[in-house]
């Protein structure tokens, strides 16, 4: 891909940098904030292109979040939506600071044809503290920091 430098990958995160500023007007694009931190979100949405299909939005309001091993958010339940295959890499996003604390790596087996209610998997998020200190933190704040 052109116009882009990988700065650092780690799991599913790919940190970029932008070696342009000129893009198509056609790609209306958003940023979005990070959060590295511990604290669990308090309610939360995932935002996927499943296998690369339209966007998909699932959100949680409650606080269904379960801490495993220090590295992964798990998300036992959606109040709406659902996730499929193919959203690795896709953000989880905390309601109340619309900022990003995780990124998918694995994920339930709801489908259209198989609706959340018998689901018996859970879909995992990689949190972004898992790849701040070694991946991610040098490049925001220097090495020094």
């Amino acid at each position: 891909m052109s116009g882009i430098q990988i700065l650092a990958t780690c799991n599913d995160v790919a940190l970029i940098q932008f070696t342009t500023t000129s893009f198509p007007s056609n790609f209306d694009l958003y940023y979005i904030g990070y959060d590295a931190s511990n604290t669990d979100p308090n309610g939360s949405c995932g935002v996927h292109h499943p296998a690369g299909d339209y966007k998909m939005i699932s959100c949680q309001d409650t606080d269904s979040l379960v801490y495993s091993n220090g590295i992964v958010w798990t998300v036992q339940t959606w109040d709406f939506g659902t996730t499929e295959g193919g959203p690795s890499g896709s953000p989880l996003i905390d309601e109340g600071t619309r900022q990003m604390v995780g990124v998918a790596s694995t994920v339930d087996t709801c489908t259209n044809n198989n609706p959340c209610g018998s689901c018996t998997t859970r879909t995992n998020y990689g949190k972004l503290l898992s790849c701040w200190t070694n991946s991610l933190k040098p490049f925001i704040l220097g090495s020094g920091d």
